[in-house]
C-alpha cells in the first residue's frame, strides 16, 4: 500500500512539474507542422499567437491544460481559438487513436474551407456550431451530437432570400462520415439541404429548393437544377480545403 502511494505521489510530481514547463519549450520541441509569431505562459495555462498549423493560418490559441486526465494518459485541455476565419472555444481531448471535442461552441467564416455552391460560385456566409460531443478515430466519426445554423443559402440565392433564409440541423455520425441535414424556409421557398464530411477530407452537399414563386423555379432551373417533383435539386462535391 505505502508503495502505490509512493507511486501514486511521483507521478503526481512529474505531471506537475511537466505543467509548469513554458509552453514556448513545448511548441518549439513539437514535431508538428506549425509556426508561430509568439509563445507566452506555461503547458498549464498559455497562448500562441499568429498560429499556422501545416501552412494555414490558424490565428490566435489560448490553452489551459487539465490535471486529472493526465493521471490516466489521456492530454485534456480547454482551448479558445480566434483567428480571421474561426472563433470559438471548447474541450480538446486526445488518445492514441482518438480526438474528442465537447462543450464547443464557435463560428467558421464558410469561405475560407474551399466549399464551392451549388452555382459553382464559392460558398459564402457563416456557420455556427453548437457542439455537445465529436469524436474521430482513425476510421472516421465515432460519434456526434451537434447543433448548427448557417446563412450559406441566404448568399447564394440573393434576392430570392428576401428577409434572409437560415438553415440549421442536427449533425450525426452516418458511418465513417460527418452528416449535417439542414432545413430553413421563408416566404419565397422551403429548402432541405445536406453536407456529409468524409475521412479523407472530400465532401458531398445537396440543396433541394421548393420555391413558392414561379420566378425562383425558372431561374435553379436555367442555374442546373434537375426537377423532382415540386422540387429543384443540385449537387456538389469536392475537397475541404482550410484556408483560415
Amino acid at each position: 500500500m505505502r508503495i502505490s502511494l509512493i507511486a501514486v505521489g511521483a507521478v503526481v510530481f512529474l505531471t506537475m512539474l511537466l505543467a509548469r514547463l513554458p509552453m514556448g519549450l513545448v511548441v518549439e520541441n513539437a514535431r508538428l507542422p506549425l509556426s508561430y509569431e509568439s509563445v507566452t505562459g506555461t503547458l498549464w495555462n498559455g497562448e500562441i499567437r499568429g498560429l499556422t498549423v501545416d501552412g494555414q493560418r490558424i490565428g490566435d490559441a489560448r490553452i489551459a491544460l487539465r490535471f486529472l486526465p493526465l493521471l490516466t494518459g489521456k492530454a485534456e485541455a480547454n482551448v479558445t481559438v480566434a483567428g480571421p476565419g474561426l472563433n470559438g472555444s471548447g474541450n480538446v481531448r486526445a488518445m492514441s487513436s482518438l480526438f474528442v471535442l465537447s462543450d464547443a461552441e464557435g463560428t467558421m467564416e464558410l469561405s475560407r474551407f474551399g466549399l464551392v455552391d451549388v452555382f459553382g460560385q464559392t460558398l459564402r456566409g457563416d456557420l455556427e456550431a453548437d457542439i455537445e460531443r465529436v469524436a474521430f478515430g482513425k476510421d472516421g466519426c465515432r460519434e456526434a451530437e451537434l447543433f448548427v445554423r448557417t446563412d450559406a443559402v441566404t448568399q447564394s440565392l440573393g434576392v430570392f432570400a428576401r428577409g434572409g433564409l437560415p438553415l440549421e440541423g442536427q449533425g450525426r455520425c452516418d458511418g465513417p462520415d460527418l452528416l449535417i441535414p439542414m432545413q430553413g424556409s421563408n416566404e419565397d421557398a422551403s429548402v432541405v439541404a445536406e453536407l456529409r464530411l468524409q475521412p479523407n477530407g472530400r465532401y458531398r452537399s445537396k440543396l433541394s429548393v421548393t420555391p413558392a414563386r414561379r420566378e425562383l423555379g425558372r431561374f435553379l432551373e436555367r442555374a442546373g437544377f434537375r426537377r423532382e417533383g415540386d422540387a429543384y435539386v443540385a449537387e456538389r462535391s469536392g475537397l475541404v480545403e482550410s484556408t483560415l
